[in-house]
């Protein structure tokens, strides 16, 4: 059943005028929970004929992506862009100084008319909460409520550190992510 409620909403989103490749291209980018999330995210893809690819780095912030997202956009040409940055410029303390990047990341990837949806990082642990708040207030000053997909509600299995999910979790919010309705409207 949710299989097909996933492919509903596929449908729904990917426009006739498109040409199939162009309907059905999906890229992902971000930091570790990117990467956590890459692998169960490609099998979701493939299991719905999506072109899935990612470019993760651990440890990135919006500043390293801001100089290389409009080029990535360019070369592969995605339908959609699933942004997970926010978890360790949280963690920097200061955030405000991440909005100019935040900001060239959202021009970069509309310029090619790409759709995005940046995943608000599931939650923190209470140390970061102060940069997480200000990260989350960022991207809703910067993006439309449908650009953004919250995760932070969610209760994902993590590891030790709190920050990152085990295998189960990062299934469990691929799964999650990829069956939003905001990812394909």
């Amino acid at each position: 059943m949710i299989k097909f409620i996933i492919s509903l909403l596929a449908l729904t989103f990917f426009s006739a005028d498109l040409s199939a490749e162009e309907q059905k291209a999906v890229h992902l980018l971000g930091d570790s929970l990117c990467q956590g999330i890459s692998a169960p995210m490609n099998v979701i893809a493939k299991n719905d004929n999506v072109k899935f690819s990612s470019s993760c780095l651990s440890g990135s912030r919006a500043d390293y992506w801001s100089s290389r997202a409009e080029s990535i956009v360019k070369d592969i040409k995605p339908r959609i862009v699933i942004i997970s940055l926010g978890s360790n410029d949280a963690a920097m303390g200061n955030v405000e100084q991440q909005r100019t990047h935040i900001k060239r990341i959202i021009t970069a990837v509309k310029k090619y008319g790409a759709k995005i949806v940046w995943l608000v990082p599931p939650k923190m642990p209470d140390k970061f909460k102060k940069g997480q708040d200000g990260i989350k207030k960022i991207l809703y000053e910067e993006l439309t409520e449908s650009e953004l997909l919250e995760s932070d509600h969610i209760n994902l299995k993590k590891t030790g550190d709190k920050i990152h999910l085990t295998p189960e979790g990062y299934r469990e919010w691929a799964s999650f992510i990829w069956g939003c309705s905001t990812v394909f409207n």
